[in-house]
């Protein structure tokens, strides 16, 4: 995924919104590095997708972790990507 905006709420859920390469309609549980400026900041767990891809084409998806990740903004400042450890 390339993550286009990074939310992060009270029970310290990071949101990322962005578009997934590869077209995969439903994107389960995985286990993901975390880039930051094309480099490895982290591994974290990803929660599986909350509303699946619809038939309509929809571009941006949004993905989930309770990973702690440190400082948010590091996240918003950086360009981030996200790459799964299973694919």
């Amino acid at each position: 995924m390339d993550v286009k905006e990074v939310y992060k709420f009270n029970d310290t859920r990071v949101i990322f919104v962005g578009i997934v390469n590869g077209g995969k309609n439903f994107i389960s549980e995985t286990k993901c590095r975390l880039l930051l400026d094309d480099q490895e900041y982290c591994k974290i767990l990803i929660e599986g997708e909350m509303i699946p891809k619809s038939p309509e084409k929809r571009d941006f998806r949004s993905l989930s972790t309770l990973d702690f990740l440190g400082d948010i903004e590091i996240l918003k400042k950086s360009k981030c990507k996200l790459i799964s450890l299973e694919a």
